[in-house]
């Protein structure tokens, strides 16, 4: 290896008596030089910041939700945006203005999370109607699912059950919701406007009164 002749080296050197052998001065031979006499080094200034992109505004990016609840919302932020010239859907625009006119802070990547029933597919039945929307409408519901559902009086949802939770909400007449357990117990409740309810993974139905 490389070091081990400088470290044998060393070795005798400090075990040799004096006057024996070769003599190893370490005495240093640089001049000192008085710091007054050194130059300073330069100095250079660096340019002035320029922006590259415009300054972010002050905007305070409130929502158009009340200015869009009179006359016809326009995609129209300040200087931003030009008119519709095609067809609008008025009743649906004044309800999402951040769709339409999103904060400038909005870079869009958040999946959209309503959909209306209008739209759904509708079940018709002797009994009643069903429409529902999931991840087929919005890809965001991997995990739920929504429905609307009419029942006339003396009809019944078909018993069925499903991997998630279910949770009802009466929005008008009252309807009885039975659940069966796992050991095979029935659960009965009469639920009216206003009354919720949920089971978890069981089997369930509802029968409608009115």
């Amino acid at each position: 290896m490389l070091f081990t002749p400088l470290l044998a080296l060393a070795t005798y050197a400090a075990a040799a008596p004096a006057g024996t052998g070769p003599s190893l001065s370490l005495a240093s031979t640089s001049t000192p030089v008085a710091a007054s006499t050194i130059a300073a080094s330069g100095t250079s200034t660096a340019a002035v910041p320029s922006p590259t992109v415009a300054y972010a505004s002050d905007d305070p990016n409130y929502s158009y939700l009340d200015q869009y609840q009179s006359g016809t919302p326009e995609p129209i932020i300040g200087a931003a945006g030009a008119n519709i010239l095609g067809p609008q859907n008025i009743p649906l625009e004044r309800q999402s203005p951040d769709f339409m006119a999103p904060p400038t802070t909005d870079s869009g990547s958040v999946q959209n999370v309503k959909w209306p029933m209008a739209i759904s597919h509708n079940r018709v039945q002797d009994g009643g109607w069903a429409r529902q929307q999931n991840e087929h409408d919005v890809p965001l519901a991997t995990a739920m699912a929504g429905v609307n559902m009419r029942l006339k009086a003396g009809a019944i949802r078909e018993m069925h059950w499903h991997v998630t939770a279910e949770w009802g909400y009466v929005i008008a007449g009252s309807c009885r919701v039975n659940v069966v357990d796992q050991l095979g117990r029935n659960y009965l409740a009469d639920v009216y406007p206003g009354d919720l309810w949920v089971s978890t993974t069981l089997p369930t139905d509802a029968s409608s009164y009115s």
